[in-house]
């Protein structure tokens, strides 16, 4: 039999650094986080997809990755190599160890209080520094390092750790503007008011089942907002916009209701996750799954065109053709690079300059964000 234990949950229920933003913005999120299950938790695309990056940086192998994923990882080693170089010119270090996607534990008399999932950290036993890197590969703006409590949050962390003095930290974000790596010393990590005595006040007082939960855009992130009293609330505002007139109203309260639809079209997004794990389950009576559609795809254009060439025989086929079938530039593209081994700047540049003829432009729409402030 074996003896080898599986740990479904590498957190054991206890604070993550990288939910620290959403604990000091609703210290109750966290009990009542407890209360959902995994699989009620949907996973977006762009989740999976940092998955699959992170996975392939580790390991240092992009051979099953489409190329834009893979540009995006050779851009991180770029970036993540030119922050480890200046770090340790600035500070003259010679003895940098490097660590990768490792869980490390903020420890209270052998006690855990919480972890940090590090991304990458090196550190310098000598000087008594580390550098810590988180990477990021969506294109939403996230908090800058300056104010990023992932980042000084595993920084403590390593700091209880090692003895730290002081550290760097940074975000690789090779789709988002750069941001400027921000340097902690010891009053930054160890003062009255510093970084320690910050995160330990924090986790207190997330601990209390009287915890405050406040509503914001931090509920996008959070796991129980489809159970948070607070953030079904908000369903109520958008209950009020019956029977009014939306010209009346004061820019102010609309961008209020913005942000609360936003929060409640994540809560019914969440329902309808676990609605349809419970009806594939057979768990809702009155409920059922539509059945599964087949839809017809034509694999080769060039069969097709000889298809068409035996059917129509003597006939000018090239329009009617046109109209059929239309070529995605990125997979034109992806060819092209692959066949001459380009860059993709270069890749688009040539395909751009040569098929331009061919290739039309269109538009879509921008959706609404936050004005950055």
């Amino acid at each position: 039999m074996s003896t080898e234990l599986v740990v479904k949950d590498v957190r054991r229920g206890l604070p993550s650094a990288s939910a620290l933003e959403r604990y000091f913005a609703c210290p109750g999120s966290f009990l009542l986080s407890k209360n959902v299950a995994p699989e009620e938790i949907p996973e977006s695309e762009d989740a999976k997809m940092g998955q699959r990056v992170h996975a392939a940086r580790e390991a240092g192998d992009v051979t099953n990755m489409d190329m834009d994923e893979a540009d995006l990882v050779a851009q991180m080693v770029l970036d993540e190599e030119a922050i480890f170089h200046r770090w340790c010119d600035d500070y003259q270090i010679t003895d940098a160890e490097v660590f990768q996607e490792r869980r490390e534990w903020l420890m209270d008399n052998h006690r855990r209080l919480c972890s940090a999932q590090i991304d990458l950290y090196a550190l310098s036993r000598g000087k008594r520094m580390a550098l810590v890197l988180d990477r990021k590969s969506g294109r939403k703006g996230v908090q800058p390092p300056t104010r990023n409590w992932q980042l000084k949050g595993s920084l403590v962390i390593l700091a209880s750790l090692y003895s730290l003095v002081g550290g760097r930290v940074a975000i690789i974000q090779p789709f988002a503007r750069r941001q400027v790596p921000c340097d902690y010393g010891p009053d930054d990590i160890y003062a009255e008011n510093g970084a320690w005595n910050q995160l330990q006040i924090l986790l207190t007082r997330i601990s209390n089942p009287k915890a405050q939960r406040v509503t914001g855009p931090q509920c996008e992130h959070c796991p129980a907002k489809a159970i948070c009293p607070e953030a079904q609330a908000l369903t109520k505002a958008v209950e009020m916009m019956k029977g009014m007139s939306w010209s009346t109203l004061k820019p102010e309260i609309k961008l209020e209701l913005w942000e609360r639809c936003r929060i409640v079209q994540d809560i019914i997004d969440q329902v309808n996750h676990i609605i349809r794990n419970d009806v594939r389950a057979g768990l809702i009576p009155g409920l059922a799954m539509s059945k599964d559609t087949h839809p017809r795809l034509i694999e080769s254009a060039t069969k097709l065109a000889s298809a068409f060439s035996v059917i129509f025989p003597g006939e000018d086929l090239r329009e009617v053709f046109d109209n059929m079938t239309k070529a995605s530039v990125g997979s034109l593209e992806e060819y092209v690079r692959t066949r001459n081994g380009w860059t993709k700047a270069a890749t688009t540049e040539w395909v751009n300059h040569n098929l331009g003829e061919i290739i039309t432009t269109t538009t879509r729409e921008g959706h609404v964000v936050r004005e950055k402030k």
